[in-house]
């Protein structure tokens, strides 16, 4: 009997592969897409998962197709990322406003430089899959954030929670525990 080919086993298939290939937020996905443009050839489509780590079959690729389609020739990379979003569960972002709230000091935002102070990289919920290298994590945190904020200096809460947002989302589901444990220690903020 065949396997059905759904959104609901190719997206995780392909967060397990990424995985595996060490990309540790959707900002890395948003990178490929910026070196290759918003639309990219469907004939060519296996080539631009490679990069990223992700081998699928022709009935999967056919799959994303229906959801991402752009043109008889071109899918739309945009919507394909679009497929990554899921639901947060609501303690952890319950927990990220608690924790924006201690950093911020009760503010709409805070300063990118004081929010750097507080992270511990040692902390970072995939730490080990970018080999604990800490000024790597360092630099990969500011990068997530400043492709989020642009060139301002303060950070805004809704700012604050997509860039979690961006981590969690690649994660496979057996990793989401290790995020919701992490999260706090990562900005040494303890409840």
């Amino acid at each position: 009997m065949d396997i059905v080919n759904t959104l609901e086993l190719i997206i995780p298939k392909m967060r397990q592969q990424m995985f595996q290939k060490r990309i540790y937020s959707l900002d890395v996905l948003y990178e490929a897409i910026e070196e290759v443009g918003k639309y990219y050839s469907i004939k060519e489509i296996d080539i631009f998962f490679a990069k990223l780590g992700i081998f699928l079959k022709s009935q999967e690729i056919t799959e994303l197709l229906h959801h991402c389609r752009h043109s008889e020739t071109q899918i739309d990379l945009i919507k394909l990322v679009y497929l990554f979003r899921t639901t947060i569960p609501e303690d952890i972002v319950d927990e990220l406003n608690e924790i924006f709230n201690i950093l911020s000091n009760g503010q709409a935002s805070i300063n990118l430089d004081e929010l750097m102070k507080h992270l511990n990289e040692k902390e970072h919920p995939q730490c080990e899959l970018m080999k604990k290298d800490l000024q790597f994590i360092k630099d990969s945190v500011i990068k997530g954030i400043k492709n989020i904020i642009g060139d301002k200096t303060e950070i805004l809460r809704e700012e604050f929670l997509e860039f979690h947002y961006n981590i969690f989302w690649v994660m496979p589901e057996y990793c989401h525990g290790n995020f919701r444990k992490k999260i706090a220690s990562m900005w040494n903020v303890q409840f």
